[in-house]
């Protein structure tokens, strides 16, 4: 199935793209990023820059030969190799939408289980568990999602942000216990244009380490707050940020690792919140795709299901549907943020099931009606069997072609008032939250015994010893 691109308005020409190419470069080499000087004293070894009044300021020839050679390396290893959408992978949320009331509250320690099993086989991989359970002391949460992660499921945990050395040790442990390596995701950059200096100290600590895996993600910049509010000033601003750590993770660590990419959103002054799903995130979204392209050569592909509503309402299914339609038409072919809500901090199995029915629908419309284009057809012949028997039900087209036309794995109901009365009156929602009891039932993993005691042993130790801290 090929996806057409098809943005009706694009934001970005040669010219605006090549001006925002050059800006963000002199932003390097003027303003530079901001950065403490014990970093700067870490990296000076091996990163060409130039320090002055706490800032790096990197040379325009540098700047330009690393983006020649990002464009490279994403050519070798970004470009698509499927046109079928995909959706799978959310963050670690703080609230459950109970999937019966429709109403925000804190996750049991059950249904925490239950929802890493089912996200891992709707297709979650490498990533925390979906919800934290309302029990765990916030000083706990690394450790008890950790916890969770090894014993319930085959590939969820990590990511999440761990306070000391000694919690990180007991990470490493957990995973060594379960046969598995920890992953540690680190923030190098904070916008406005400066590194975080605690972050990236960690990362020059750990990185080299056999027994764990680390990682980068870039900044938050949010147009108007972290970024400035003229498109062309904030979209500089972002590839800078997005050079400046790609250049210094790949250098420092002599090519074995990289890190590019950029995003941008809005900031709602009116609500102080940042704002997802709305016609002006698909809109700054569809400016970061379009400037992806000029910069690299590359298809943007990645997307996510946005939304700031708090529930499954109007407003949810409103900024959820345009907003992925806007972003397919953009090229994107695949989808994280299934499930969640409120800029991640909900997340609803009910909402996880609706996403993946919104690829089934979109797929269903680009793959269009060449399943029932049949040039052979005799169509008098046809006509003439369909007036005699008063319709075509009974046609044998109809019967052969029928499942060429329908997608009969949706879960949308065309039944008459009659017989949806008759069926028990079940809205999506309901079928929705019964399609995920189903798949959590075929999800029964738990790690075997002996090392299940040993990843309690070591979480107990490390959260005594963490609350002492």
């Amino acid at each position: 199935m090929q996806i057409p691109l098809v943005p009706k308005q694009p934001i970005l020409n040669d010219e605006k793209a090549e001006r925002i190419i050059s800006e963000s470069i002199n932003i390097l080499e003027t303003v530079g990023i901001g950065c403490g000087e014990a970093v700067a004293v870490k990296l000076r070894a091996c990163v060409p820059f130039e320090y002055k009044n706490n800032r790096m300021c990197f040379s325009r020839p540098a700047m330009l030969n690393h983006l020649e050679l990002r464009k490279g390396l994403l050519h070798k290893k970004h470009q698509p190799t499927t046109n079928r959408i995909t959706a799978g992978g959310q963050c670690n949320a703080w609230y459950y939408l109970d999937p019966v009331t429709n109403i925000p509250r804190y996750a049991t320690l059950s249904e925490a289980i239950d929802m890493a099993h089912f996200v891992e086989c709707i297709g979650t991989k490498r990533s925390a568990i979906p919800v934290t359970p309302g029990e765990i002391p916030g000083i706990h949460h690394a450790l008890e999602c950790e916890r969770i992660g090894l014993i319930h499921t085959k590939s969820l945990g990590g990511i999440l942000p761990v306070s000391n050395d000694y919690e990180v040790e007991s990470l490493i442990d957990m995973n060594n216990a379960a046969g598995r390596r920890y992953t540690m995701m680190l923030s190098a950059m904070i916008s406005p244009l400066r590194f975080n200096d605690d972050d990236m100290l960690k990362y020059m600590q750990w990185y080299e380490r056999s027994d764990l895996n680390v990682t980068v993600c870039g900044p938050l910049p949010m147009l108007g707050a972290t970024a400035p509010m003229a498109l062309p000033a904030a979209l500089s601003m972002v590839l800078a940020e997005a050079l400046a750590q790609d250049y210094m993770i790949y250098t420092y660590t002599d090519g074995r690792q990289s890190n590019f990419g950029f995003r941008l959103d809005p900031f709602d002054i009116k609500t102080m919140n940042v704002v997802y799903g709305s016609p002006e995130w698909s809109l700054l979204r569809q400016s970061v795709i379009e400037l992806w392209g000029y910069v690299t050569g590359t298809a943007y592909t990645g997307g996510s299901f946005r939304s700031n509503a708090r529930r499954i309402d109007a407003q949810c299914l409103i900024d959820r549907t345009f907003s992925f339609i806007h972003q397919v038409s953009c090229g994107v072919t695949s989808f994280s943020g299934v499930g969640q809500l409120s800029v991640d901090e909900m997340f609803s199995p009910v909402l996880a099931i609706l996403d993946n029915e919104m690829v089934k629908w979109v797929e269903r419309l680009f793959k269009g009606l060449d399943g029932i284009w049949d040039d052979s057809v005799n169509i008098q012949e046809l006509l003439t069997k369909g007036t005699q028997a008063h319709g075509f039900l009974d046609d044998d087209y109809t019967v052969n072609l029928f499942r060429d036309m329908y997608d009969l794995t949706r879960m949308t109901s065309y039944e008459n008032y009659n017989a949806w009365l008759a069926g028990g009156k079940k809205g999506i929602e309901e079928q929705a939250w019964a399609k995920a009891q189903d798949i959590i039932k075929t999800n029964n993993f738990r790690i075997d015994d002996d090392k299940e005691r040993e990843i309690n042993r070591i979480c107990e130790t490390a959260k005594a010893k963490v609350s002492q801290a």
